[in-house]
């Protein structure tokens, strides 16, 4: 069953972008990043010791450039 609707940024969305291109972009694991991360605003990173966290990606930053 493939899912093939494109996520609609609310301002929920936007908001999150936003923050995780002010931070270090460590995740929350929630609704909203799976959003992120299936829009391809966002890529998940994993650092050589393990650690993840999220970067905005070109469609993210354009994206918030637009809003």
């Amino acid at each position: 069953m493939a899912f093939d609707q494109p996520v609609l940024p609310s301002r929920v969305h936007l908001a999150r972008l936003m923050k995780i291109w002010r931070s270090a972009g460590w995740p929350s694991r929630d609704p909203i990043e799976i959003d992120l991360l299936a829009a391809q605003w966002v890529a998940l990173c994993v650092t050589p010791g393990g650690h993840e966290t999220l970067r905005v990606t070109d469609t993210g930053i354009q994206l918030l450039a637009q809003a």
